[in-house]
């Protein structure tokens, strides 16, 4: 990326300055603004990880546009393309936190953020390496960055699916083992209740039943002083 804008406006796409600050720099910012809004609604709706994998294809594709693709409307539409990768982050940064309890929020937070940052600091030191040492050229450097790619795919193919999403369907392990326990504790007819826990609602609802169901004496739980 930091040699892209040398590469426009180079002998392959032969760009002018104008076209690219005007006419095409100018639809990622629109592109990403709008994208955005669709991708906070699907992205906890998804449970994240189709999101990601979406991502990387949506990054395979801006690079093969910006490799073959020729003419303005079609790095017009790359840059759209590429607006959808920036708009699609949110999911990596909020993958981590439906796969983890609150507790290690700050901990994860800290290796995605530096997974990120070091990613970037290795990419740009390579490519100023390879273009300074003339190794590479501004358009040969993108095939590395295309096949990068594909290991980013690899990677987000690979990733551990998520159960719940963190603002919807949210358990935690806590609360799922307390309800269990609570409903399991509770006999009635001798029979302990049914552990099916489908979520808090639920599990309340059962547990409160229970305690007012009375026992096998015939007496009330609810009655204090009877034994």
């Amino acid at each position: 990326e930091s040699f892209l804008n040398e590469f426009l406006l180079g002998p392959v796409h032969n760009l002018t300055q104008d076209q690219a600050y005007y006419s095409l720099y100018p639809v990622w910012t629109y592109s990403y603004m709008s994208v955005l809004i669709a991708v906070f609604l699907l992205t906890d709706l998804l449970l994240y990880k189709p999101v990601i994998v979406f991502e990387a294809l949506a990054y395979i594709s801006t690079w093969c546009l910006l490799l073959w693709a020729r003419g303005l409307a079609w790095l017009q539409f790359m840059e759209f393309c590429y607006g959808v990768v920036t708009a699609t982050e949110v999911a990596y940064f909020t993958y981590i936190y439906a796969q983890v309890s609150a507790e290690h929020y700050q901990e994860v937070s800290s290796y995605t953020r530096t997974a990120m940052l070091c990613g970037r600091f290795s990419a740009g030191v390579l490519g100023q390496v390879l273009y300074s040492t003339n190794l590479m050229d501004a358009h040969t450097l993108n095939y590395v960055t295309f096949g990068s790619m594909f290991i980013a795919l690899g990677f987000a193919v690979w990733l551990p699916n998520v159960k719940y999403s963190i603002y919807f369907r949210r358990v935690t392990a806590k609360q799922t083992t307390s309800a269990v326990e609570g409903v399991t504790n509770t006999c009635v007819d001798g029979a302990p209740a049914s552990p099916m826990v489908t979520g808090p609602s639920e599990t309340e609802s059962t547990v409160e039943d229970a305690l007012h169901t009375p026992t096998t004496d015939g007496l009330s739980n609810s009655s204090p002083g009877i034994i």
